[in-house]
């Protein structure tokens, strides 16, 4: 608990990653979009969704939909702050 901002500072610099997928991921997601219209893509989404693909998903891992793993940084920094919020509502003001 003490070292909590020393290691949010270390890397902070990381979280200005999230800023670069942010602004890029509305037009990741269009782009997406528009790559389903055709067969070959979405029988490429098929196959790895089905473990057909060249990349063996790991035993027990649900495979998901590409557009579930391109929000997943998206939603990450919210929980961040949540978790912070956390930890601050539990450390006695003294501290």
């Amino acid at each position: 608990l003490q070292q909590a901002p020393e290691t949010l500072q270390k890397y902070s610099k990381f979280f200005l990653l999230y800023i670069q997928y942010s602004n890029g991921y509305m037009e990741a997601t269009q782009k997406v979009e528009t790559l389903r219209m055709g067969k070959r893509f979405r029988t490429f989404l098929e196959d790895q969704k089905e473990g057909r693909g060249t990349v063996p998903a790991a035993p027990n891992m649900q495979v998901q939909d590409i557009s579930s793993y391109l929000i997943m940084p998206i939603q990450r920094v919210p929980r961040y702050e949540l978790l912070l919020r956390e930890l601050l509502s539990k450390t006695p003001d003294t501290h």
